[in-house]
């Protein structure tokens, strides 16, 4: 879905539009225990008439955001609450639409495509639409309201950003372009920044400074997915190669890097996957009978398990401080699922 450079904007865009909202009544497809019998799974099901759904964030009031897909590849964002799931609709003249973060005041970000590609950055809230800006990314939101993604700059540089009341501003690189995953909420933001040689390496921006966090010996890219209230990164790092799609899941704490077992980690995209305020840690692991989402604990790591008749996959993408998980896992055509202790 790329696109072409618009000019830069100095002012988030701010396009209000009413949503077209529709709920249906959802009831959990299937429960199922994992293999460790520490979890139960909850198939969240889909939209009326779309076959395939996922799960990407959770809030600690138990608000878990994703995308429901027609059997036609059609992206809608919604929300899962109270037993139901709502279709969260999307700006006039696009056709797709995703939510990939939701905070603890219920305010959801993501982003909107048109029908030639074009991407819109997008703020979710109180029934509201507000659109950020085109061409540009949103993939966290924290407790404060601050928005990070990525967006072009006026020369067609890709670069991570923070969107702030009503400001946009461009964060720090290490050469070349910048991606941001997550923020928490003292302002502290992760992701990646690649260098004059075009190799990724995991980043802190805080306080205008852009630190480079380095990676496991050996290893030439790193990147960063999420990071909690008490400062604890985690992410992946690994050799380049196959498209540096692999990499071992790491934790990055008061200027330490510690490989999280032998696990082999996958990656979806932009999608970040979680940690908690606890230290807990969710991703999906490559095992030799396909991914597994997992669960990293106190240095134990648990296969929270899939919908029985899944196809031998599962991912976990969110974790809120209650220990609850969300994720999708195989069923027919691959459903949201969430994880309960």
């Amino acid at each position: 879905m790329s696109s072409k450079v618009k000019a830069f904007f100095a002012v988030v865009g701010v396009l209000p539009v009413i949503t077209a909202v529709a709920v249906f009544v959802m009831a959990p497809l299937l429960v199922a225990q994992s293999p460790s019998a520490q979890f139960w799974i909850t198939d969240l099901g889909t939209l009326l008439g779309d076959l395939h759904s996922c799960a990407f964030s959770i809030n600690n009031r138990g608000q878990i955001v994703g995308n429901s897909y027609t059997v036609y590849g059609e992206g809608h964002a919604v929300l899962w609450e109270n037993g139901s799931i709502r279709d969260l609709g999307m700006l006039p003249g696009d056709d797709f639409s995703e939510a990939c973060d939701i905070n603890n005041r219920g305010q959801i970000v993501g982003n909107g495509w048109t029908p030639t590609g074009e991407r819109h950055a997008v703020l979710w809230e109180n029934g509201t639409i507000t659109d950020l800006g085109n061409l540009s990314t949103a993939r966290g939101i924290n407790d404060r309201g601050q928005i990070i993604g990525a967006s072009p700059t006026p020369t067609g540089q890709h670069r991570a950003v923070l969107w702030e009341n009503g400001t946009i501003t461009y964060l720090g690189n290490l050469g070349g372009y910048t991606e941001a995953l997550d923020i928490n909420n003292s302002g502290q933001i992760v992701g990646y920044s690649s260098n004059l040689d075009g190799k990724c390496h995991a980043v802190l921006w805080e306080k205008g400074t852009i630190t480079d966090l380095g990676m496991l010996p050996g290893d030439d890219f790193s990147e960063a997915y999420g990071i909690n209230n008490r400062g604890q990164i985690m992410g992946r790092s690994g050799m380049m190669g196959g498209g540096g799609h692999e990499g071992h899941a790491v934790l990055w704490e008061k200027g330490t890097i510690t490989r999280l077992d032998t696990l082999i980690m996958h990656t979806y995209g932009g999608v970040a996957f979680g940690i908690n305020n606890r230290g807990q840690i969710v991703f999906e692991s490559t095992t030799s009978t396909g991914g597994h989402a997992v669960i990293w604990e106190k240095g134990t790591v648990t296969d929270l398990g899939m919908v029985p008749g899944a196809a031998g996959l599962s991912c976990a993408f969110g974790i809120n401080d209650l220990g609850q998980v969300v994720g999708w896992s195989t069923s027919t055509g691959g459903h949201a699922v969430i994880w309960t202790r």
